[in-house]
C-alpha cells in the first residue's frame, strides 16, 4: 500500500442522550484522484477485513482552492 494509510484510532464522543450507545467511525482518506489513487485497488480489495461492519458512508469529493485554501466540507448530507 503505497500512498494510502490505513488504521483504526478509538475516538470518545460525549453526547448527551437519555440512552447510552456507541459509535465506531472508520475513516478512509484517499486524496490522490488526480493522481490515479495508488493503493485505492488494495483497500477495496481487502474490504472484508478493514471496510466492514460499519452504517454509514461519507464520501466528500472536494478541491483545493489554491495552493493555501482548502475546500472545507461542512454541510454534507446523507441520502434517504
Amino acid at each position: 500500500m503505497e500512498t494510502l494509510y490505513k488504521s483504526e484510532i478509538p475516538i470518545r464522543v460525549n453526547i448527551k442522550t437519555p440512552f447510552m450507545h456507541s459509535t465506531d467511525l472508520k475513516f478512509c482518506f484517499e486524496a490522490m484522484e488526480e493522481s490515479g489513487s495508488l493503493g485505492l485497488e488494495e483497500i477495496l480489495e481487502n474490504k472484508d477485513t478493514f471496510l466492514n461492519n460499519f452504517n454509514f458512508t461519507c464520501i466528500s469529493d472536494s478541491y483545493w482552492l489554491g495552493k493555501t485554501k482548502p475546500c472545507i466540507s461542512y454541510d454534507l448530507r446523507c441520502p434517504d
